[in-house]
């Protein structure tokens, strides 16, 4: 995963499709709310495309996880996994939770929201009860920190949610 670095300058297509969208809502919204109301409009733009990059990561992840045989559990956690102890113990909300067996090793991932106010962020966590060197090296990423707890052992992005690839890279480890 972290060992070949790749570059890619073509044209990022998707990127480009994303702008156009959040665009498209804009102007439609404004049209909706009329001229006068161009700050209301951008407000109804922005919720609306964090409501659909919401719905995005939710498909990608049950997706995930019915490719790997795992349970989807949404916003609740199994009462095995020790939330508590760890350092995401003071989220707000839990989403995207899922639970399975890999290798013989029970893997918990959820995203969370810590925090208020502006120092409010959203964290991907990666947890598997059994070995300590759970995730190889994989788990000693650029910005990934890694925490033990009990028998559990934990990887997540800092401040940030793990991506797609990273989460399968990590799985693939195990």
């Amino acid at each position: 995963m972290f060992e070949e670095q790749r570059t890619q300058l073509g044209l990022d297509t998707t990127r480009l499709m994303w702008g156009a969208v959040g665009t498209a809502l804009l102007v439609a919204a404004s049209i909706a709310l009329g001229v006068n109301n161009i700050v209301y409009a951008a407000l109804c733009s922005y919720v609306a495309w964090c409501l659909f990059r919401q719905y995005e990561r939710r498909k990608e992840i049950q997706q995930f996880a019915q490719s790997m045989g795992f349970s989807f559990l949404g916003g609740s956690l199994p009462p095995t996994f020790p939330m508590q102890q760890t350092s995401s113990r003071w989220a707000r909300s839990i989403s995207h939770a899922v639970m399975g067996d890999r290798n013989k090793k029970r893997l918990v991932l959820f995203d969370c929201r810590m925090g208020g106010g502006k120092s409010r962020f959203q964290r991907s966590v990666l947890a598997v009860r059994g070995q300590d060197h759970a995730f190889g090296v994989a788990q000693y990423g650029p910005d990934l920190l890694t925490e033990k707890v009990g028998d559990w052992t934990l990887v997540y992005g800092g401040h940030r949610l793990l991506s797609m690839e990273e989460i399968e890279a990590l799985v693939g480890e195990m």
